[in-house]
């Protein structure tokens, strides 16, 4: 008898199971950016670098990479195109960028176009409108870029210095139109130093071309500028050179 009755309470807990519904929640993933402080000086002299300081804020669901691109126009004309690095933004992260411009021999009025290009999309932030105003004092140069090469996605190159300096900013231009080409900051390069540097860039189609580095300090005070031609290398040699330039560094050679 009580075996029965557990087979009838059974027999009843199924039949409500059957009936009851099934509630399905799915969660809209949400892919948003912000950018959440804006920073940059309205007037600089020539000589002095264009710097744009930049806060992102994911407040979606969803994390992404994101990087930013700083277009300078004099007027109409596009004369300047900058790419930061690429940072990984999981929801609620912020994170920074600097961008910077170096004004050599211009002035006058100049308008910055920035754009943050996000999990396959792009938001265009309102443009800025700056001012460049003449120098008496020019920069020293100072810099010495010694055994460019170029490398299926990075552009490696040893830099030295014959003064002790800070906050050096690499800064690609001139560089094939369509084509990512980072930007880069050191904190500091020693005098008579020598460090090794690694620009990250992104083809499109790929041909040989050429392109600009530009070096500078965050205060004006030192600029150099060489350019180079993209002829990329077998990936085997970058390995060789590799030892090469680490010997070179740790030697001052």
């Amino acid at each position: 008898m009580k075996f029965l009755l557990i087979l009838i309470v059974l027999f009843f807990l199924i039949i409500n199971i059957s009936k009851s519904q099934v509630i399905d929640v799915n969660i809209k993933e949400v892919i948003e950016v912000e950018a959440t402080r804006i920073d940059y000086n309205s007037t600089i002299t020539d000589g002095k670098p264009f710097k744009v300081n930049i806060e992102l804020f994911n407040p979606g669901s969803t994390g992404y990479n994101a990087r930013i691109r700083l277009d300078i126009f004099d007027k109409d004309n596009l004369i300047f195109t900058g790419w930061s690095d690429e940072k990984q933004f999981f929801p609620g992260n912020r994170k920074i960028y600097d961008l910077y411009w170096y004004p050599s021999n211009v002035k006058g009025k100049f308008k910055a176009s920035i754009e943050i290009y996000f999990a396959n999309e792009i938001n265009k932030i309102k443009p800025i409108n700056f001012e460049v105003k003449p120098s008496e004092k020019l920069p020293e140069n100072i810099f010495e870029i010694i055994d460019f090469r170029t490398y299926d996605d990075e552009v490696v190159f040893l830099v030295k210095t014959n003064k002790t300096v800070e906050n050096i900013i690499f800064m690609p231009s001139n560089f094939p139109t369509g084509w990512i080409f980072e930007q880069a900051k050191i904190n500091e390069l020693e005098n008579d130093s020598i460090k090794i540097i690694n620009l990250k860039y992104e083809p499109s189609l790929w041909k040989e071309n050429s392109i600009t580095i530009n070096i500078f300090t965050e205060d004006g005070k030192y600029y150099t500028s060489k350019s180079f031609t993209l002829k990329r290398e077998n990936s085997f040699w970058k390995h060789i050179y590799g030892i090469i330039n680490s010997l070179r560094v740790f030697f001052k050679f």
